[in-house]
C-alpha cells in the first residue's frame, strides 16, 4: 500500500533532536555546556556559534531519517520529474523511485530518454466490430476496425446499425409505366410500376392496349330485381334494374325492402275528443276518456285512414287533444266466451275491458299466431272485434311498473296499473327504446309488466 505523508512524524523529530542539542549535560571535562558537540566539536547554538552540522558520529549531519513498514508502497518523484513508486525494504526504509511504465502520452515516462517507446498496441472498435490502434505522437490512432459505410444492396449490414439493406429503393419500370423498387436481404423487390392486369373500370389502361376501359359490363341488380351497366370513363353506367321508389300506403313493398307498407304500419295521430266523439258519441272527453266507447271511437278513426285497420288510445291526452296509435292488423269477430277460455275474468260480465280483457285479447292473438293484440275495438252483448298485430310490426317486451314509472309516475303498479296514466308510460317507454308506441299490459303479476311495443 501507498505510504501516507509523514510532515507530523517529521516535524516531531526534528523538535526532539533540536531539544537534545540544547540540553546542558555534564561533559568529562567538567566544563558543562561549553558550546561544543558530543564529540567535543567546536560550535553548538549555546556556545554562541552556528551550528556545524557535526552528527553524533563526528561527520556531516545526515538529517533524521525516514522509517517505514517492509514492504510498504509509496509514490515518488523521478529524475525526470514523472511520479514513480518506491517500496520500503527489510532495513525499514525506502529504496530509489523506480520509473513508471511507458505510457501514450506524448512524454518520457520511464525516464530513458525517449518518447511513447514501446507503448503496445491496445483493442479498438467501431459500429461494425473490434481491431486495435497504435500510439503516435502521444495519441491513439489507426485503428484496424471495419468502419461504417453508406448501405448498398448486398444482404450486408455496411453501415453496422444492425440493420440489412434498410432504406435502399431506385427507380423501376415496366410497359406500363415507371414506379419504384425497394431493396430485401440483398434483391431489388416489389417495382411499384403499373404492370398488365385484366382492364377494369376505373379509367386507366390496366392492360396497356392503349384504350381505356374497353368492353366493360357487368350485371347489376337493385333489391327490385336484375339488369346490366357499362363501364364508362372510369365510372359504372346506371343499373337496368328497376329501382327502388318510396314507400306508399298501396299494399305494395314500393321500396323493395321486403316489407310493405312500412312507415304507414304504426302511426301516432293527434285528434279531439270533440272529433272522437263523432265516430261514438260516449266518447266526448267529459263523459268518458278512456273506456269502451273510446276503444269505438278510436278504432273507427283509425280504419277511416289509409294503411291502418284499428288504433289504441288515448296514449297521452290532455283538454280536448287525444293523441291515438293507429296500427295495421287483422281486425277478428270473437265471444267473451272464447276470451274468458283463455283468461276467465274476461268474460264479459266480470270484466268486459281492463287487466284481465289485455290478457285474454293478447293470448287469443297469440294462439292464433300472431304476436299480440288489443282491443275491444267493437263489443255487444257477448260478442267483440279485436285487433291482432303480427311480429313484423309488434314486439312483445318484458318490463316493470318500477321502470314505467319513471316513464309517467302514477304507473307504478300500486296507484294504477292499468288506465291513462300507463297508455301515458307504455307508449313513452315504447317510444325511448326506438318504437313508434305501445299498448298493455298485456300481462302483469307483482311488479312485472308485459307490453306490446309497435314499428312505423
Amino acid at each position: 500500500m501507498l505510504r501516507p505523508v509523514r510532515t507530523a512524524a517529521l516535524l516531531v523529530t526534528l523538535a526532539l533532536s533540536g531539544a537534545c542539542a540544547n540540553s546542558s549535560v555534564p561533559s568529562s571535562t567538567g566544563r558543562g555546556d561549553a558550546g561544543s558537540g558530543r564529540d567535543g566539536g567546536p560550535g553548538g547554538r549555546d556556545g554562541g556559534g552556528e551550528d556545524a552540522g557535526v552528527g553524533s558520529d563526528g561527520g556531516p549531519d545526515a538529517g533524521p531519517v525516514e522509517t517505514c513498514t517492509p514492504g510498504e508502497e509509496d509514490l515518488c518523484t523521478t529524475e525526470c520529474g514523472t511520479t514513480g513508486r518506491r517500496t520500503c525494504g527489510s532495513a525499514g526504509t525506502f529504496g530509489a523511485c523506480a520509473p513508471p511504465e511507458e505510457d501514450c502520452n506524448g512524454a518520457d515516462d520511464d525516464c530513458d530518454g525517449s518518447v511513447d517507446e514501446g507503448v503496445a498496441s491496445r483493442a479498438c472498435s467501431s459500429e461494425c466490430g473490434g481491431g486495435s490502434e497504435t500510439c503516435e505522437s502521444g495519441s491513439w490512432s489507426g485503428c484496424t476496425a471495419t468502419m461504417p459505410r453508406d448501405e448498398v444492396c448486398d444482404g450486408t449490414d455496411n453501415d453496422c446499425d444492425s440493420l440489412i439493406d434498410e432504406g435502399l429503393m431506385r427507380g423501376c419500370s415496366t410497359a406500363c409505366g415507371s414506379g419504384t423498387e425497394t431493396c430485401m436481404t440483398g434483391t431489388w423487390l416489389g417495382c411499384t410500376a403499373p404492370r398488365p392486369t385484366t382492364e377494369s373500370c376505373n379509367g386507366i389502361d390496366d392492360d396497356c392496349n392503349g384504350t381505356v376501359d374497353d368492353g366493360l359490363s357487368r350485371a347489376c341488380s337493385t333489391a327490385c330485381g336484375s339488369g346490366t351497366e357499362t363501364c364508362a370513363a372510369g365510372t359504372w353506367g346506371a343499373c337496368s334494374a328497376p329501382a327502388p321508389g318510396t314507400e306508399t300506403c298501396n299494399g305494395d313493398d314500393d321500396d323493395c325492402d321486403g316489407t310493405t307498407d312500412e312507415g304507414f304500419r304504426a302511426l301516432v295521430q293527434m285528434v279531439t275528443y270533440t272529433t272522437l266523439s263523432g265516430r261514438h258519441s260516449g266518447c266526448d272527453g267529459t263523459t268518458e276518456r278512456m273506456g269502451l266507447a273510446c276503444n269505438a271511437a278510436i278504432h273507427r278513426h283509425c280504419a277511416m285512414s289509409a294503411c291502418h285497420d284499428s288504433g289504441f288510445g288515448p296514449v297521452e291526452n290532455a283538454g280536448d287533444d287525444a293523441w291515438v296509435t293507429c296500427v295495421a292488423g287483422e281486425v277478428r269477430h270473437t265471444t267473451y266466451a272464447t276470451l274468458a277460455s283463455h283468461h276467465a275474468p274476461c268474460d264479459g260480465t266480470t270484466e268486459r275491458i281492463g287487466r284481465n280483457c289485455n290478457a285474454a285479447i293478447h293470448r287469443y292473438c297469440q294462439a292464433a299466431g300472431f304476436a299480440s293484440g288489443f282491443g275491444p275495438d267493437e263489443n255487444s252483448s257477448g260478442e267483440l272485434d279485436v285487433t291482432c298485430v303480427d311480429s313484423a310490426i309488434a314486439e312483445v317486451r318484458t318490463t316493470s311498473y318500477t321502470t314505467l314509472a319513471t316513464h309517467h309516475s302514477p304507473c307504478d303498479g300500486t296507484t294504477e296499473r292499468f288506465g291513462p296514466s300507463c297508455n301515458a308510460a307504455i307508449h313513452r317507454y315504447c317510444q325511448a327504446a326506438g318504437f313508434t308506441s305501445g299498448f298493455g299490459p298485456v300481462e302483469n303479476i307483482d311488479d312485472t309488466a308485459l307490453v306490446t311495443c309497435v314499428r312505423p
